[in-house]
């Protein structure tokens, strides 16, 4: 049959079902079928356009390099969902020589203002420069842009200045979708490195971007780059429009800078979703996150505690009458009695995720800390909780169920149990009257157990789902 049959009798969303059921099947011999007719030629194109939807150039010698080129192409340009690159795999790419055969055929060598120079180092990124900017300019349907600054021993002093280069041009020609704003851009960065980027964010233009993701690591724990408050503080000035801001790091110096940027008194006004990793002992840096962000929905903090010396702050300093969800992950040992007393306000609280705060410690049991968590954040508001836990015991559940009487979703990450046999037999004829839950996960050392899942679904009035 050629591409002048008829069209099939049947209704074209049947075909669709049809052609989608065909390509489950055949996959690599699917889209001979284009040449049928005009829609399956349709089915076949967005059949090759999901299959192209992400184009990752993190490493150097993947297909990257392949898709990079194929996606100069406008249609699959517009088709690609997910962009991710790194300035050292495209500095390898330069430095090996490669980027002169990205092109087909020779092009005159384009102008970039932001190069400056046409030195040798910039003669030869500049094809590469020129199909990374084609590629951008045509994605205008990307949800989320991830750039990676890191730290190669290969490249770390030759190519320093066109790394800041290609990283300048990767923050300029940030995409637009098509509603007019750019997509989540996640940007991460070893700690070395974060100056680095703090000059290049400070110059590009953010507008128009609603969701940003920064995560510093370090790969060397020698290497750290000297961080300049000033301009740290600066740039929360430039993401005024934000709306969600994610900072984590597992670096305690950047997470006590983080303290001091919001004790600066920078504001921003529409941001309604936060996730930051702080030292939380600077009582001005929590009051200032109450009283600028009031109207704040969910907050993920991921405290890092320096030493015993050094406490954090009650916990209930947190103020936020007005949150939804609330995420909290810890690092590091501090004094139970002193972080959990009093209690949470947020009589709106509808989910509560924990990590790392139910533990034992050397002076506390689990079932002390459990208790004293669980009692610090008690609510009937609470429909969905979330937490790992050292050992899974019936006395962990029941605490459970006497702080959060209303739940509807329990996930539970145990570390271990000690035999589900005993935990059965402890278990056999209890009951939560009070808990309606409709989805439930438990897991021990990271596999779900269906048969602890269905020991809880008999201590139920309706049995548990898996989630």
């Amino acid at each position: 049959m050629g591409p002048e049959a008829a069209h099939p009798e049947l209704p074209p969303e049947i075909w669709r079902r049809v052609l989608e059921f065909y390509q489950r099947r055949n996959g690599n011999k699917f889209m001979s079928i284009c040449q049928v007719n005009r829609l399956f030629y349709d089915v076949a194109m967005v059949y090759k356009g999901r299959r192209f939807e992400t184009l990752d150039l993190r490493l150097a010698f993947g297909r990257g390099t392949t898709d990079l080129l194929r996606a100069r192409n406008p249609w699959l340009a517009e088709r690609l969902k997910s962009i991710y690159f790194s300035t050292s795999t495209l500095v390898e790419l330069m430095a090996a020589g490669l980027t002169l055969s990205l092109l087909p055929s020779p092009r005159p060598p384009p102008t970039f203002p932001l190069l400056g120079s046409y030195d040798v180092e910039a003669a030869l990124a500049h094809p590469l420069i020129q199909c990374i900017l084609e590629v951008l300019q045509n994605a205008k349907n990307l949800h989320k842009y991830v750039v990676s600054v890191e730290y190669s021993l290969m490249y770390a002093s030759k190519h320093s200045e066109l790394e800041r280069r290609l990283l300048r041009i990767l923050l300029a020609q940030l995409p637009i979708g098509g509603l007019g704003s750019a997509p989540k851009l996640q940007l991460l960065v070893d700690s070395c490195k974060f100056p680095l980027l703090l000059d290049e964010l400070l110059v590009a233009d953010l507008s128009k971007l609603k969701v940003l993701y920064i995560t510093t690591y370090r790969s060397f724990t020698r290497l750290r780059g000297a961080i300049d408050s000033t301009k740290l503080r600066a740039l929360f000035q430039h993401l005024a429009p934000l709306e969600s801001l994610h900072v984590s790091s597992d670096d305690y110096a950047i997470a006590a800078h983080i303290n001091s940027i919001f004790d600066n008194h920078v504001i921003l006004p529409k941001l309604r979703r936060l996730e930051i990793t702080m030292t939380f002992d600077n009582i001005r840096s929590v009051r200032a996150i109450c009283s600028n962000y009031p109207m704040m929905t969910m907050l993920e903090l991921n405290l890092i505690v320096s030493g015993p010396r050094r406490d954090p702050l009650p916990l209930s300093s947190l103020d936020l009458p007005n949150l939804h969800v609330f995420t909290l992950s810890m690092k590091g040992h501090m004094n139970p009695a002193t972080f959990w007393h009093g209690q949470f306000n947020s009589p709106h609280l509808r989910t509560l995720r924990l990590t790392k705060c139910l533990k034992e410690t050397q002076r506390q049991d689990l079932r002390y800390i459990t208790t004293q968590v669980c009692g610090f954040f008690k609510s009937e508001s609470i429909t969905r909780f979330e937490t790992d836990v050292g050992v899974l015991e019936k006395y962990v559940l029941d605490i459970f169920a006497a702080s959060f009487p209303k739940l509807r979703t329990l996930i539970i990450r145990a570390a271990g149990i000690q035999g589900i046999g005993r935990f059965e037999e402890e278990m056999r004829g209890h009951t939560f009257p009070g808990w309606n839950i409709h989805e439930a996960t438990l897991s021990v050392a990271g596999k779900v157990d269906q048969r602890l899942v269905a020991i809880l679904g008999q201590c139920l009035d309706r049995p548990a789902s898996k989630a």
